[in-house]
């Protein structure tokens, strides 16, 4: 009688065929990946943080409302429109960067 494949080798030979394909990576690049990935999320958070922090302390005047000659105060409010116009286009940086990963 023939003896029927293992799981294993019908496994490994799936394997093979994937990378001859190109599909599959090998396992040793995959533990260099999931690090260099998790330094891209990290990275992309903190700017994204950044970014708006620093948007919100410093008040630019392209984020701030007009003040009418009426208005008395020397407190400048937030335009949220712009403010987050302004905060999309910041983010066009992290856009081009991680599209050319």
């Amino acid at each position: 009688m023939s003896k029927s494949p293992t799981l294993h080798s019908i496994e490994d030979n799936f394997s093979r065929i994937k990378r001859k394909l190109g599909l599959k990576r090998d396992k040793s690049n995959g533990s260099n990946g999931s690090n260099r990935s998790n330094g891209n999320i990290i990275f992309t958070l903190l700017y994204m943080i950044v970014t708006l922090v620093v948007l919100i302390s410093f008040k630019p005047k392209i984020v701030c409302k007009e003040k009418m000659p009426y208005e008395d105060g020397n407190e400048s409010k937030i335009s949220y429109t712009r403010f987050l116009l302004f905060y999309i286009l910041l983010q066009i940086p992290l856009f081009i960067y991680i599209m050319c990963l």
